[in-house]
Formats: structure tokens, sequence, C-alpha cells
């Protein structure tokens, strides 16, 4: 059985990120290009970040049943595949 430092144990979500070329003023409406969709959530971010400070960690989650379930499912495959898990 392998050790572990931290296990998350919590929620998942997708997050969309816009990028503005300028911080707009209060109550003005600016027009954007593009927006990125990603998985999230404050529990696994949390998770992803620990990992990246060499923190040893394990995820539990459930995904649920709506449009950002793929996203977050292909990104934990990715990461359970290339950390062996």
């Amino acid at each position: 059985m392998s050790q572990v430092d931290l296990v998350g144990v919590g929620l998942n979500a997708t997050d969309t990120l816009i990028a503005l070329a300028a911080f707009p003023l209060c109550g003005a409406k600016v027009e954007y290009r593009q927006e990125t969709v990603m998985p999230g959530g404050q529990t696994a971010s949390a998770v992803v970040a620990c990992q990246t400070w060499g923190v040893r960690t394990r995820y539990v989650g459930k995904l649920g049943d709506d449009d950002g379930r793929g996203c977050i499912a292909r990104r934990l495959r990715r990461l359970v595949w290339r950390r062996g898990w």
C-alpha cells in the first residue's frame, strides 16, 4: 500500500476562465474573444496545488451528471495514468 501525505475529500467543478484586455470599470460591459473551461473546484484544486509542491496526494470525490463531468473525468484519467495510480 502506498503512503500519502494528504487526502482531499470534497468537491470538483469546472472553472470558466475569461481573459480580458483590461480590467473593466465598475458597471461596464466588456467584450471578450475567448473562454477556457478547466477542471477545478476547491478540494480538487488544493490537491493539485499540493502535488506541484511535492506532497504525495490522493483525491476522493464524485463526478456529477452534467456537462462538466467529461472535462473533469478526462483530466483525472490523465493524472492517474501519468502518476501510475
